[in-house]
């Protein structure tokens, strides 16, 4: 774990003392190290896995294309656990990984805060396609002042969507959708594609 954003003194969590290292060439301290987004080169894990270390990679939007994880494999199959923080990039790495654990990556589509608080208008949501079960059930026992817009990966949503209609019938009862022009609507929730644009705009 890089220390730019975090401080270099180890800390408690729990009943565990904690460090962190500035790079691959700096020294590391304890039995089990956090590798997030950046991949070390094979050397370094082969000395690592030698000195009886347990290694767990977090590759936070670091890898582009399917080619590319299969390119890396060598190197993913020497990890001890992985973590990821979006399911569509399981298939991907479970030909080469021992053990995947899902964490929900609640920042990845942080928008910074406003200068000025809007009285009126949509309520913004943005995040993975398969979170939206779980928006649906928040909704359904909670009412909200003014509708909300959901940016999510809509292009996911057709090869996902067995899955996600199972799940929302799940949690909710029941699953009716319409679509037009790509907006998708789910039991009366409002579902765009998320762009760069669409996140400003709205």
């Amino acid at each position: 774990m890089g220390s730019r954003r975090h401080s270099n003194t180890p800390k408690k969590i729990g009943y565990n003392d904690t460090d962190t290292f500035e790079n691959f060439a700096s020294e590391t301290r304890g039995n089990i190290i956090f590798i997030i987004k950046f991949l070390p080169s094979l050397e370094w894990i082969v000395k690592k896995k030698k000195d009886k270390k347990k290694l767990i990679f977090v590759p936070v939007d670091i890898f582009s294309s399917k080619e590319e994880i299969h390119h890396k494999r060598s190197i993913i199959s020497l990890f001890d656990t992985i973590v990821i923080h979006n399911e569509t990039i399981r298939e991907y790495l479970r030909p080469y990984a021992h053990a995947i654990f899902n964490v929900e990556h609640y920042l990845k589509f942080d928008i910074g805060d406003k200068r000025k608080y809007i009285e009126k208008g949509n309520i913004l949501w943005i995040g993975q396609i398969e979170y939206i079960p779980a928006l649906l059930e928040t909704l359904k026992d909670n009412a909200f002042k003014y509708p909300i817009v959901a940016l999510t990966n809509i292009f996911y949503f057709n090869k996902k969507q067995s899955e996600t209609v199972a799940e929302i019938e799940r949690r909710v009862g029941h699953c009716h959708i319409t679509e037009k022009d790509g907006i998708i609507i789910i039991n009366g929730l409002r579902l765009e594609q998320w762009t760069e644009k669409n996140k400003i705009y709205t």
